[in-house]
């Protein structure tokens, strides 16, 4: 929840992103980062079999790509996107956790 938002800032945003950058400018780096953030999150069999529902799955993680980088971007601080990337993990798992605790009466 803590190792894995720092590890993938780093690759996705102080590497793939600055990559990007030099090459093809901020906003197709801010992109196709997020692009590739999504596609490193997803189950890549079920994808590649076409399931709606897992396409479906990445857009989230797409718009949370886009956030991270603007975050990246704006503040030119590795720290922000990590500390925001925590923040949603815990909020995501915090959801998790309490949906598996909470049960409706029949």
């Amino acid at each position: 929840m803590f190792a894995g938002p720092f590890v993938e800032e780093i690759i996705f945003r102080k590497n793939i992103y600055t990559f990007i950058q030099n090459i093809a400018g901020v906003k197709c780096a801010v992109v196709f980062s997020a692009l590739i953030f999504a596609l490193y999150h997803c189950d890549i069999v079920i994808f590649l079999n076409m399931e709606f529902s897992q396409i479906l799955a990445e857009i989230p993680l797409f718009f949370m790509g886009l956030g991270l980088a603007y975050t990246q971007e704006k503040t030119a601080d590795i720290v922000c996107p990590v500390l925001v990337h925590m923040i949603i993990n815990v909020n995501h798992n915090s959801l998790k956790l309490s949906v598996n605790f909470v049960k409706c009466p029949a």
